[in-house]
């Protein structure tokens, strides 16, 4: 997965998913490759998809805690 240009950021997580890739791709057509790339990789049980079209709310920013 760090080899894939597709993935700009990666997170490990906590509950049902152990990663939540972020994938760029140019369209639906290309969203197969990296999904074959990255279960290619090994130790992967299952991938679930997701597509989202648009940000409904975007910061670049962390707030201020406490």
């Amino acid at each position: 997965m760090r080899q894939s240009e597709e993935v700009r950021e990666c997170h490990a997580t906590i509950g049902a998913m152990d990663y939540q890739p972020q994938v760029v791709v140019s369209g639906l057509d290309d969203s197969e490759r990296p999904r074959k790339r990255i279960n290619s990789d090994g130790g992967y049980v299952s991938i679930d998809t997701d597509f989202f079209y648009g940000a409904a709310k975007r910061t670049a920013f962390f707030p201020r805690l406490g």
